[in-house]
């Protein structure tokens, strides 16, 4: 990070609006200190305790580019009827899902960013539940990115009464926990609208 750089603030993440889910930024940003990201032993689940059965962690192996679930929360495994733990993210998703799943979760990692998304979430496998997603990197003890957290707020039911229109209120958003000082440039992320 140079000097002119700056890090992102909770105010750069205001199109998150579950409350919920702007405590787990709130929570995030504090335990990064003077680190672009916090270390996975410096965040403190249980600062957002509402939040436990909607966390979820995946670490991170950066030769296979693998994501592979170390915990979710239970109303994260009541989603797919069982538990994600030990799963990689390729054994819960079909290939077209995977792959846009596991871009996103790259973006995290390497760009390093937060990633949000917001309108019907879990389409990849026909579940179309509204609600809001937020995802966040945590680094191991030396200081490199070694995992994603994420929390997932489910709102509604699981109909959808258009299948046409199932991307229609759907967003993902890019920011990059790092910008140069001239504002943070949110990207829409590009890939199928539907996962």
């Amino acid at each position: 990070m140079s000097d002119q750089d700056t890090r992102i603030t909770l105010a750069d993440l205001a199109h998150v609006h579950a409350p919920d889910l702007r405590r787990f930024a709130e929570v995030w940003l504090a335990a990064r200190g003077e680190a672009v990201m916090p270390a996975r032993s410096a965040l403190d689940p249980l600062e957002m305790p509402r939040l436990l059965p909607h966390l979820w962690l995946c670490a991170y192996e950066p030769d296979s580019e693998r994501f592979v679930y170390r915990l979710a929360g239970e109303a994260i495994n009541a989603v797919y009827g069982h538990s994600l733990r030990g799963l990689d993210l390729s054994g819960i998703l079909p290939p077209q899902g995977y792959e846009i799943v596991r871009k996103r979760y790259l973006h995290v990692v390497t760009r390093p960013a937060a990633v949000h998304t917001s309108g019907r979430i879990y389409l990849h496998n026909r579940r179309f539940h509204a609600g809001e997603r937020l995802i966040l990197p945590l680094a191991d003890d030396s200081g490199h990115p070694a995992f994603v957290v994420g929390a997932t707020v489910v709102v509604g039911d699981w109909d959808y009464p258009e299948p046409e229109d199932l991307a229609r209120d759907h967003r993902t958003t890019v920011t990059p926990l790092v910008h140069d000082g001239d504002g943070v440039r949110h990207e829409d992320f590009l890939g199928d609208p539907r996962t």
